[in-house]
């Protein structure tokens, strides 16, 4: 049951002109569900976009769980938007806001190191996520942040930004808002 207690879920549906006129509005309809604080962290997200009129599936998964002061997990992320694929096996150290240790992946092994900071004062959220892994070769950074603001106990308004590197590959979001948390 662990699995379920914090969990935060999230929708989110947005429609934008294409920069091509020729082209049907542009869309994006996005499941997100994710916990952030305790032993067992994950976050798993599934977009369903559409960019110049081709219709595409975007999946991330990242689960971590720490024992002391070391942890294991998994990333998994298939931007087919991006045209990119990569999965990893993680274990290393950590401590409250860093983790460092290895990625293993089916091309090799990347050092890996992961930034995480939530900071919370009254009815102020800011979080911050800086993941990077490299092999020498190939760079990967997936860098998210975003910032609340609570009118009430379950309701915000926010704005986030979400970037992902990928050898040269950049996809990259900005969003405000208004959340619900039930």
């Amino acid at each position: 049951m662990n699995i379920l207690l914090a969990t935060i879920i999230g929708l989110s549906f947005s429609v934008r002109t294409p920069n091509d006129a020729t082209k049907p509005l542009d869309y994006e309809f996005a499941v997100r569900a994710s916990k952030e604080a305790g032993n067992f962290q994950y976050f798993v997200k599934r977009d369903w976009e559409r960019e110049l009129g081709e219709e595409y599936i975007d999946t991330q998964i990242d689960i971590t769980e720490s024992v002391g002061p070391w942890y294991v997990g998994v990333k998994y992320v298939d931007k087919q938007s991006k045209f990119y694929t990569y999965e990893q096996a993680r274990i290393g150290l950590t401590t409250k806001i860093l983790k460092a240790g290895l990625a293993i992946t089916d091309d090799g092994t990347m050092v890996n190191f992961t930034f995480k900071k939530i900071l919370k004062e009254n009815t102020l959220e800011c979080k911050i996520n800086i993941d990077f892994s490299t092999d020498l070769k190939t760079e990967i950074w997936d860098i998210k942040s975003e910032a609340r603001k609570y009118i009430t106990k379950h309701t915000h308004i926010y704005a986030s930004f979400n970037k992902e590197f990928f050898n040269g590959q950049v996809d990259e979001h900005y969003k405000v808002g208004l959340g619900v948390k039930f």
